[in-house]
């Protein structure tokens, strides 16, 4: 009992913020420094820290927090915020905007990594919020009033069911939309008495709630784009008609995006507690609908639906939009068994190491001589390692290229792209889950890696 007072007056004081920073320094550290697993579980290890920082920002300013004061509603964001990424990640299996490289190897790590990683995304958005929130931002911000009647309602779930159609019916052309549907739908159920909602803070001409929003999306955004950047399992981009930002991933434009989706999140939240299926996030909010349930319904419910929404969607999510596993040197197709058994004793298994082993002094001579194996075997060995280790492409990636007659990257540098997927489509049921985009992500990353 002494030790659980402890803690929670160190929390009340705001103290866990310094924890949250050494871990989340220690991580880049490491991750900077390649020292596996961090590099692997990097935006896991860096968020959580992270979440510890802002919170403990917003206790020393405010006195409470999220984690200090509204436990529960804490823990009913990370519960919620799994479903509701997954949401989008079952739309993106249509949008095909990005996918995930270097995932943790073995399937239950994996999943662990997965779940974890998209419970952040509520708790992240509103940790950011109440910071915002503590510091009055935007609180004086104004503008005209007007009323949402019948018709403006009825608009507004019209545009929402637009902004959901049309990016699946045209995905190349309409999939920015996809990030407004939700706060288009929600918002006119939102709107009831004695819930504050957006739509009825624009009524009021007090906007600062909504601005906040935005700021916590941008700022989140950021935040996530610069984690991706240092993590090896990481989301890869390929979103049609627009280029990569230099040195991150998102394209310029993409980061707008986050500014509607702190809103669909915030729409989604609020949607959950009027259904009293989750706890209020904000202080002073609440209202007669959840009131008339009893908090088991809430408690039992949850779990039962994020159990069935996220069974439902990570199959495919795993399926279609999680590309290569962390490679190893097990499984490039041209190790056989004593070359494989031989790196893994010399502390090479990772490819990553095969391939600074090969760049080291001596290079590909000194792996021959140490491994007792041909010098010409070496090199096609490291060849595909390179391959594998570019852009997140992995070794069942490699394999179908080495197929296609693609078995290093300067063969992919000099390939089409569309003649190569075409190749790759032809290898059977294997090739067929080769995605055109991605081939063109592999291209190009070669063609830079050649000076090209």
């Amino acid at each position: 009992m002494a030790i659980r007072l402890h803690i929670a007056e160190r929390l009340r004081q705001g103290q866990h913020g310094l924890a949250g920073v050494v871990l989340l320094f220690l991580c880049v550290a490491l991750a900077l420094l390649e020292v596996e697993p961090v590099p692997t579980y990097f935006y896991v290890l860096a968020w959580y820290p992270a979440l510890l920082v802002v919170d403990a920002l917003v206790v020393r300013k405010s006195g409470t927090s999220l984690l200090t004061g509204r436990p529960l509603a804490l823990l009913c964001l990370l519960g919620w915020s799994l479903p509701f990424w997954l949401l989008f990640e079952a739309l993106n299996l249509r949008l095909e905007n990005w996918y995930y490289v270097n995932a943790p190897p073995h399937l239950l790590a994996g999943r662990v990594f997965l779940v974890l990683s998209f419970a952040t995304v509520l708790p992240g958005l509103f940790e950011v919020y109440d910071l915002l929130s503590a510091h009055g931002c935007f609180e004086r911000a104004r503008t005209p009033r007007f009323r949402a009647g019948p018709a403006v309602l009825r608009a507004l779930l019209a545009a929402g069911a637009l902004c959901l159609a049309l990016p699946l019916l045209l995905p190349r052309l309409c999939y920015p939309l996809v990030w407004l549907f939700l706060f288009l739908l929600l918002e006119p159920f939102n709107r009831r008495p004695g819930w504050p909602s957006l739509l009825r803070d624009l009524e009021r001409g007090r906007p600062g709630r909504l601005l906040r929003l935005l700021a916590a999306g941008l700022c989140c955004g950021l935040f996530w784009e610069m984690m991706n950047v240092l993590a090896r399992a990481r989301w890869i981009y390929t979103v049609p008609l627009f280029d990569r930002t230099p040195g991150v991933e998102m394209p310029p434009l993409g980061f707008l995006g986050f500014l509607p989706f702190a809103l669909e999140a915030y729409a989604c939240a609020r949607a959950l507690e009027i259904l009293g299926l989750s706890v209020p996030c904000e202080r002073g909010v609440g209202g007669p609908t959840a009131a008339r349930l009893h908090p088991a319904a809430r408690l039992l419910g949850l779990p039962a639906l994020v159990s069935a929404l996220s069974l439902c969607a990570i199959a495919g999510l795993e399926s279609q939009s999680v590309d290569s596993t962390s490679p190893r040197v097990s499984g490039l197709s041209c190790a056989n068994r004593r070359e494989t058994a031989s790196l893994e004793l010399f502390g090479l298994g990772d490819v990553r190491d095969l391939i600074a082993a090969a760049d080291a002094p001596g290079g590909v001579a000194e792996l021959a001589r140490r491994l007792m194996d041909d010098p010409a075997r070496i090199e096609r060995l490291v060849a595909e390692a390179r391959l594998a280790d570019l852009r997140g492409i992995g070794t069942c990636n490699a394999c179908l290229l080495g197929q296609a007659g693609v078995a290093s990257v300067e063969a992919l540098a000099a390939s089409d792209p569309d003649e190569l997927y075409a190749a790759l489509s032809a290898l059977g049921e294997r090739g067929e889950r080769v995605r055109p985009q991605r081939v063109q992500v592999w291209v190009q990353a070669a063609r830079a890696h050649a000076g090209q």
